[in-house]
């Protein structure tokens, strides 16, 4: 796997709803985001929060 731990960390597909994140050119090691800023500005972010091992929006919240 390229990224291992991430495809649960972005959000999933429910009832019929797909986002066009974009898809990665592996020869020419470029990612192609889709046109939809709506999808892609939060799944860029839940890409920068990845590897910097801050929680995931998908996580529940836990108030004390």
């Amino acid at each position: 796997m390229f990224c291992p731990g991430l495809k649960e960390f972005l959000p999933q597909d429910e009832g019929g709803i797909g986002r066009d994140a974009g898809v990665f050119d592996p020869v020419k090691t470029v990612m192609r985001f889709g046109a939809n800023h709506n999808d892609i500005f939060p799944i860029s972010g839940d890409l920068i929060r990845w590897p910097l091992g801050l929680p995931s929006r998908q996580a529940p919240v836990v108030t004390i």
